[in-house]
């Protein structure tokens, strides 16, 4: 019968942590835990009703003390590019469709653009379709919302020209504004017909040597 019970008990605790509403109050609490010491307890006292309790708070005391050794620490957040800090500018026009529901632009749009400017310096400096390529990975940050109508001017730098791949640097910015808006990343990767990476041809790594910072030419 002992067995059993602690078996069941077992289970129970089991099936609790793969509950995804406890999970859910677990880091809703963790994070209340961060703030300070009164929260702290205050989560104790809220988790003790769980079968998760000992592990709950040990995982929250263990934040408390994380939070309390990164007090007082400057932000790591990186800095808003300057609009000078890139090499090449595209612009782009915004279309009414392009705003959402809340009146400005949604933010799975800053993709497109960011792929407009890209191929678009390419195929005007002869880097056409018949140099085969494929975005690897893109992502973005977004600082300040933008609406239509207004031009967006779109810069490009390099970060990083590998054997076969081209990292940008992007920002987005409303014209004749100087704050970015959003900043992406954006990578491509250059490949043979059966889209296996090969290295970049000539012609086109010159283009794109256009866009390293002067340090990295």
């Amino acid at each position: 019968l002992f067995a059993s019970t602690c078996g069941s008990i077992t289970s129970a605790r089991m099936a609790a942590a793969a509950s995804p509403a406890v999970r859910g109050l677990h880091a809703a609490l963790g994070a209340r835990a961060r703030s300070s010491a009164p929260a702290m307890a205050a989560a104790e006292r809220q988790l003790s009703g769980t079968l998760l309790t000992a592990a709950c708070i040990a995982r929250i005391r263990s934040l408390q003390t994380a939070g309390n050794t990164g007090a007082g620490k400057e932000s790591s957040a990186p800095a808003i590019p300057a609009r000078s800090s890139y090499l090449h500018f595209e612009k782009i026009r915004t279309r009414l469709n392009d705003n959402d529901m809340f009146g400005h632009i949604n933010n799975v749009m800053y993709y497109a653009y960011m792929d407009d400017a890209v191929n678009a310096h390419l195929l005007d400096n002869g880097v056409g379709v018949n140099y085969a390529r494929m975005v690897l990975q893109s992502g973005c940050r977004y600082m300040q919302p933008i609406s239509y109508p207004c031009i967006i001017d779109v810069g490009l730098r390099i970060s990083k020209l590998g054997r076969s791949t081209a990292t940008y640097d992007i920002g987005l910015f409303q014209a004749g504004v100087d704050a970015c808006a959003a900043q992406g990343t954006y990578t491509h990767c250059y490949v043979d017909a059966s889209g296996r990476p090969v290295s970049i041809h000539p012609n086109a790594r010159a283009v794109l040597s256009v866009l390293l910072p002067p340090d990295e030419n």
